[in-house]
């Protein structure tokens, strides 16, 4: 059988990024920030002696059923890469997000206050569902889906 474990993210700012899963999406930790080096991170990273900061992060429902259900966190750390963000449109090509199952009520109004956006407000959909999309402080999207119709 086939399971999605977990969604790996390569972020900048590894501090406020842990900051904005744990409080807007209530996630915890499986590990902070452990310290991965060596000739296989070499040759992912394409660059010789890398140094990546990785933390995993879990919600209440992966921690309980013991899969999936993870985020995981990576920043590079060494050598230094380019401070670049490029702003992608959530139709771009390449481009990923995540969804989360969620009460709106909870996560809409911490969104802002850990620097994320709401970037579609929410919309019913015909199922009865409602669906919108936030992004996180480095410009991730996230798909939050609130079941109404209980299945």
């Amino acid at each position: 059988m086939i399971g999605v474990r977990h969604y790996g993210i390569y972020v900048r700012d590894i501090n406020k990024m842990e900051q904005f899963y744990i409080n807007v999406l209530q996630m915890s930790y499986i590990c902070r920030q452990e310290i991965c080096r060596g000739e296989e991170f070499d040759i992912l990273a394409g660059v010789d002696d890398v140094r990546i900061l990785m933390s995993k992060l879990i919600t209440e429902r992966g921690r309980e059923t013991g899969s999936g259900d993870m985020i995981e966190l990576l920043q590079i750390d060494e050598p230094k890469q380019e401070n670049r963000l490029h702003v992608k449109k959530v139709t771009e090509q390449g481009t990923a997000h995540i969804g989360i199952e969620c009460r709106f009520s909870e996560v809409l109004p911490l969104t802002e206050k850990y620097n994320g956006k709401i970037v579609m407000k929410p919309v019913t959909m015909k199922s009865g569902n409602r669906m919108c999309f936030i992004s996180d402080p480095e410009g991730n999207y996230i798909e939050l889906i609130e079941r109404i119709n209980k299945e």
